[in-house]
């Protein structure tokens, strides 16, 4: 690990020495003015200005330096206190030791969306890192125009000529380079043909066409063909450096998304290992899977441990005339990581790793590139429940202007959108009034058919032989997480496919959640009806207030902000669902509740006749709340820890505490994921301001906090679970376990499903909520939310 550049900031007294040297060297002229005494051309408005003239207007800063020897230290003194970033190195499956969670990865990005993630096990040469806190108008992450990635591939993967190898060690041996790649040899095609792929790979996505990098990033991401970033072009693909045993390949663009560089250069090597028979990928598979219409699992990559970070562009007004950040690593240190890259590829055999998810990969695209035959099915009967709303459907003579955003998804076929007339809006969209009678009778079909007792929809999506690309829901519907679809008519193919499961449709209504789940329509023929009812997230927001206030009302919650979480809180705790009452029996048993925020939880319980309730919450305002709404409960204001360093029992202990920011979505007020610093997201927006930061006391939960008297434990408690799953070895007496796992804050499934073993192995039976499906056996967690574990000790 070598940190190479560090500029540290100076303490206010040096600043203060910096302003009254700067009398020195610039005096002033009228009022609230500045100008420069030696090219006296311009006037500057503030001591700043000038002082940012003096620095690049070489003439004038050697003058002034001439003048007054403190003035090269005051100007350069001044411009470190602007700036505050490190430029470091580090080797594969070490980022994490490196750097520190008060900094932000310039190549990580995931302050914006989780899927500009660096690849975990990434290296780097030239990585740059900025402290948040002291200069909020550079960021290292939003201001990079260009990231500069490379990757080592052993060249016994593109070609097997062991004596035609080009070998270039050392500088000195360029003119041996030379004279190999100018011989006609079997290694020199092999190197001219692998440069052709590369170019027609980097071709394959343009700005122009509607073609999009979508197949090439990780599936837990889930992102759409239209998600702008993965329709830019790559800037450059190229070979950098040749080596005897390997080659260097270098990535440039603005963007990429996490799985990207991994995927593209498997697939560059597939296509050039299929000159020796290898497998079966061709040019024109690479053309389909960059096209919008089809979406594979591509288990066709390479180890992020043979990539590196090398380089990062920034614009010169903050690198001065170095556009492109600096480092002076030594050549040991990037032999070094070439090394380390190097050895952890060159273990892998190629056709395990490149040449059978290759052959996958052709066999995924030709079963979604079947014809469909129109005749392999009879004329469909349509069901009694169905008939009227098909009716009206075929009787549309006119279909209003799909949406901008829904074209973007759109193959073929149109598109329009109905509102529930039971909502009687003052204003009617233009469908309804078009269609009075289709959107009373599609309503009512919901109700007849809804596979789920939640009530009606807000609104319906009418589809007319529409066919759409891979997709997931954007955010305005975020509100209700289930949508139901059901297909219409008489045609044959046109399955809904939701992450690569197949269903069928046609008459049979099917529930999926379109804001985390990838779906898309499989070719039909003949004529294709769909309706999808939703609630997009606006129409929730009066009646979730109007539910809140009712429950409230119901179980004597008092106090509460009505724009802020504490109405989702009121809502899942006490509503209709009531989150924590599976399996769980309250009745005469005596409560533990770690993470209490407003006291939802402990009335609910209390209601469901708990003999008493221990409540513990760090944050002073919660607190507030809790007391007022359940004062019968003991109220002890810390955060519970799984362990302490001290060996002191009776050591008090404090850590930081971080307040959660709105939500982006609605801007409300997040009162309900405050969490300590360790586990602070760097989501956050900069998370460690003074303005959301606290210092609260903590208590070690094993020692302090679990008694023996204690049947129930419920935990929510934003990241600091793990700890304490892992600490705890004996529940003692409880009975019931209540978890909200933080699967955002830590996506990796390995510790989840270890933590799950151990509590099971501990006496407990567990249930949650994605038990038997996929998601449980993905290496990551790809879903929005966290999950609720209930945990019951065995008899």
């Amino acid at each position: 690990c070598v940190i190479i550049v560090l500029l540290l900031v100076e303490n206010s007294s040096a600043l203060q020495r910096a302003f009254s040297s700067a009398k020195r060297i610039s005096p002033c002229g009228a009022s609230g003015s500045f100008k420069c005494r030696w090219c006296g051309k311009t006037t500057f408005q503030s001591r700043n200005a000038l002082f940012r003239h003096l620095r690049e207007e070489s003439k004038c800063f050697q003058a002034a330096v001439t003048e007054d020897k403190n003035a090269q230290a005051v100007l350069l003194r001044d411009e470190k206190k602007r700036t505050d970033i490190k430029i470091i190195s580090y080797l594969p499956n070490t980022t994490e030791k490196i750097v520190d969670q008060e900094w932000s990865q310039a190549t990580g990005i995931t302050h914006r969306n989780q899927a500009f993630r660096q690849d975990d096990g990434c290296a780097a040469i030239a990585d740059v890192i900025v402290n948040l806190q002291n200069n909020q108008k550079f960021h290292a992450e939003k201001d990079c125009i260009e990231r500069v990635y490379g990757y080592i591939v052993p060249t016994s993967w593109l070609y097997n000529y062991q004596n035609d190898m080009i070998k270039s060690k050392h500088d000195e041996e360029k003119k041996h380079v030379a004279h190999s790649m100018n011989k006609e040899s079997k290694g020199r095609k092999a190197l001219q043909q692998f440069k052709y792929i590369l170019n027609f790979i980097k071709s394959c996505v343009q700005p122009e066409t509607y073609t999009s990098w979508f197949n090439f990033a990780d599936p837990p991401i889930q992102l759409s063909p239209s998600f702008k970033q993965l329709r830019h072009p790559i800037r450059g693909i190229k070979i950098v450096d040749i080596r005897e045993h390997f080659i260097v390949i270098e990535f440039r663009s603005k963007h990429f998304v996490q799985g990207q560089i991994v995927r593209i250069l498997a697939a560059a090597i597939a296509l050039q290992r299929r000159q020796g028979n290898y497998n079966t990928l061709e040019s024109y598979h690479i053309t389909q899977l960059t096209s919008p219409r089809f979406a594979i699992r591509n288990n066709l990559f390479l180890p992020a441990q043979g990539m590196f970070f090398s380089g990062a562009k920034y614009r010169k007004k903050h690198f001065g005339q170095h556009a492109y950040s600096k480092t002076n690593a030594t050549k040991e240190t990037i032999e070094q990581i070439y090394t380390a890259c190097y050895n952890t590829v060159s273990r892998l055999d190629p056709q395990h790793v490149i040449d059978a998810p290759a052959n996958q990969i052709v066999l995924q695209l030709m079963a979604n590139l079947q014809d469909v035959n129109v005749q392999q099915k009879s004329k469909t009967k349509v069901p009694r429940i169905y008939a009227h709303v098909l009716q009206q459907l075929r009787q549309l003579s006119y279909m209003p202007q799909t949406s901008a955003a829904r074209q973007r998804v759109l193959v073929s076929g149109e598109s329009f959108t109905l509102v529930n007339p039971a909502l009687k809006l003052k204003k009617q969209p233009l469908a309804n009034k078009i269609f009075p009678q289709l959107a009373q009778a599609v309503f009512e079909l919901e109700q007849k058919i809804k596979q789920t007792n939640q009530t009606g929809s807000a609104s319906c999506a009418v589809n007319l032989n529409a066919q759409f690309t891979p997709h997931v829901d954007s955010g305005t519907g975020a509100g209700q997480s289930l949508s139901m679809i059901v297909g219409l008519g008489d045609y044959y193919g046109g399955e809904l496919v939701v992450e690569h499961n197949e269903i069928d449709i046609q008459y049979k209504p099917f529930t999926f959640n379109g804001w985390t789940q990838r779906h898309w329509t499989k070719s039909f023929s003949g004529e294709r009806f769909s309706l999808v009812w939703f609630t997009a997230k606006q129409r929730l927001r009066s009646d979730e207030k109007k539910l809140a206030l009712s429950l409230a009302h119901q179980f004597n919650i008092t106090s509460f902000r009505p724009n802020s979480t504490d109405i989702q809180a009121i809502n899942e705790v006490l509503g209709p669902k009531q989150c924590y009452a599976p399996l769980c029996d309250y009745r005469n048993h005596r409560v533990l509740d770690c993470g209490a925020h407003i006291g939802t939880f402990a009335r609910f319980v209390l209601s469901q006749g708990a003999a008493s309730v221990i409540a513990y919450e760090p944050d002073p305002e919660n607190c507030k709340f809790f007391q007022a709404n359940v004062p019968e409960a003991t109220l002890i204001q810390a955060a519970v820890i799984g362990t302490s360093s001290s060996k002191n029992e009776t050591e008090e202990h404090s850590a930081e505490f971080i307040l959660a920011p709105r939500r982006q979505e609605d801007k409300a007020i997040n009162t309900w994921r405050h969490c300590l610093k360790i586990y602070a997201p760097s989501s956050w927006e900069n998370p460690f301001s003074s303005s959301n930061r606290r210092i609260v006391k903590t208590l070690d939960f094993v020692r302090h906090v679990l008694t023996d008297d204690i049947t129930v434990v419920k935990l929510d408690i934003e990241g600091a679970e793990f700890d304490i799953l892992d600490a705890v070895q004996d529940w003692r007496n409880v009975q019931y376990l209540v978890i909200e796992y933080s699967l955002t804050r830590r996506r990796a499934m390995q510790p989840f499903r270890n933590h799950l073993n151990k509590l099971n192995q501990l006496g407990f039976d567990i249930e949650f909520d994605f038990q038997n499906t996929t998601l449980f056996q993905q290496p990551a967690w790809s879903a929005h939310t966290d999950t609720l574990l209930f945990c019951r000790r065995r008899t």
